[in-house]
């Protein structure tokens, strides 16, 4: 018996063995062909260039401005202590975010399912995490570890009445791990919130005292909050609190909605990527449900809600927004890959995730460009670099590359440019480009003609040019020609070539 028993945990551990070796093999295999690409996405460009200007002294919020979290450019400042240029070097550690996602992932799932359901939402998650623009370095691809892990934690806490020390510790741990995912990414907070709530209901469950439950919530409160407070304290202490407090809990409020059409076809193009796996989803839930409502499938059908709400909130739209939702989507979708049937629709949702998986590098380098388009468009621009770089539209990566000195605190590039920006940056944004403007850069890089448009910033650009500056290069990179211009006078250094 004992020697069965022996046997069954050796086959146990082989067949677990194979799922993490699956795992890893899915990570590298949807997104090895974006490894060492500089310009996956404008986001982590920029990530990636805060993070390597902070070990140069730069303070961001001050040196350069952005309204994400710190933790964030912290976790790009410390994969830039990985050496080489920190692009191949992002996208690995990336990588190993999302592997281990997918682990907690099956943790979370077998609360629900068999092997077979909870191995799959693994692999669910990793391929389509990519379709939303998560194949490389964006914020939710590593906050997603932390809300799972906090989610893994109310998971065991309502799963089973505990000891009080034990609840108070497996709620901690679980407040603490949503107080870094906020450190991350501020949306986090909705999630936070429904954590901290179903941890109340536990302790209520197991008739914690009203006294003892009162002390019990600030602590885990407290620690929800610890990181964002620690933050908060470190800035006090340089002398810029208004700076941060600005950029982190003012300026959102102050941002423009997105023009009627542009929303829409942001809301349509984001609900068609997500729903086959929120229909995955549901299904699922429903299955469960049918069968039993425990505590833990009602916590998971609150999460998944949760988390499409706290998109709408937010509005905008933007593909990378929706890679929150898919990770209670991918646990919920477990009981219906579980199950077989002739009809196997959910394995064949799976199967259609596999080949756009496949599909998509292809598709994202046409969209946009490849290496070797920025390779030609940055040796065009490397001989005037010393003389002033300004990149007006969705390549910040160029300063890093080069590497060049940063003309504003606000490069990245929508925040002086697009409307939905007036006012919430802390500054007037006409003056600020024409304070730019008039320190004469040798190489303005924008895309496309400007002239098309009719807001102020690009009026106001357009005119500049006209006057003082002459194209030497028009580059492909992707599906946008990027125009060099130098200004009058300007004279490259040819050593630099």
């Amino acid at each position: 018996m004992i020697g069965a028993d022996r046997l069954g945990a050796g086959q146990s551990s082989r067949r677990y063995a194979l799922f993490v070796m699956a795992v890893v093999a899915v990570a590298l295999l949807t997104r090895f062909q974006q490894f060492g690409n500089p310009i996956v996405h404008i986001d982590e460009q920029f990530y990636l260039l805060v993070g390597d200007r902070m070990l140069h002294g730069a303070l961001p919020y001050v040196d350069i401005w952005d309204r994400k979290p710190i933790g964030l450019f912290l976790i790009y400042a410390a994969i830039r202590e990985l050496g080489g240029s920190g692009i191949l070097q992002y996208q690995l550690v990336a990588t190993g975010f999302a592997i281990a996602t997918a682990l907690v992932v099956e943790r979370l799932a077998a609360r629900w399912a068999g092997p077979r359901g909870s191995r799959m939402a693994a692999l669910l998650y990793l391929l389509w995490i990519p379709l939303l623009t998560g194949q490389g370095g964006q914020s939710p691809v590593f906050y997603n570890l932390f809300v799972a892990l906090a989610a893994l934690s109310v998971c065991r806490a309502a799963e089973s009445r505990r000891s009080p020390s034990s609840l108070i510790l497996t709620g901690g741990a679980a407040m603490l791990a949503i107080g870094v995912a906020l450190q991350i990414k501020y949306s986090a907070v909705f999630e936070g919130g429904l954590f901290g709530l179903t941890l109340i209901l536990v302790a209520l469950r197991d008739k914690l005292r009203w006294t003892a439950l009162a002390l019990v919530a600030l602590l885990w409160i407290a620690l929800a909050l610890l990181p964002t407070v620690l933050a908060v304290a470190t800035y006090w202490r340089l002398g810029h609190l208004q700076d941060y407090w600005f950029a982190n809990f003012v300026s959102i409020f102050r941002r423009h909605a997105l023009d009627k059409h542009d929303g829409l076809r942001n809301a349509a193009t984001l609900s068609l990527y997500l729903a086959p796996l929120i229909i995955l989803a549901t299904h699922g839930i429903r299955l469960r449900l049918t069968a039993t409502r425990d505590a833990v499938t009602l916590f998971l059908s609150a999460w998944l809600a949760v988390a499409v709400l706290s998109v709408i909130a937010f509005g905008y739209y933007f593909d990378h927004y929706g890679l929150p939702i898919v990770l209670p989507a991918a646990v919920g979708a477990a009981v219906a890959l579980d199950r077989r049937r002739r009809a196997d629709w959910p394995l064949l949702i799976l199967t259609g995730a596999s080949l756009a998986c496949l599909m998509l590098p292809t598709l994202n380098q046409r969209r946009r460009g490849t290496p070797a388009q920025f390779a030609r468009l940055v040796a065009v621009i490397r001989p005037y670099a010393a003389q002033g770089v300004y990149v007006w539209d969705n390549l910040p990566i160029i300063y890093h590359v080069l590497p060049a000195a940063l003309p504003t605190r606000y490069v990245f590039p929508t925040h002086l440019r697009d409307p939905n920006e007036q006012g919430a940056v802390g500054v007037d944004q006409p003056r600020e480009l024409e304070r730019i403007l008039d320190a004469r850069p040798a190489v303005i890089v924008i895309e496309n003609q400007p002239g098309s448009e009719h807001e102020p910033p690009v009026v106001q650009m357009a005119a500049h040019l006209a006057r003082d500056y002459h194209p030497i290069a028009a580059i492909r990179v992707g599906r946008r020609d990027q125009i060099v211009y130098a200004r009058n006078g300007a004279r490259p250094d040819t050593a630099s070539r």
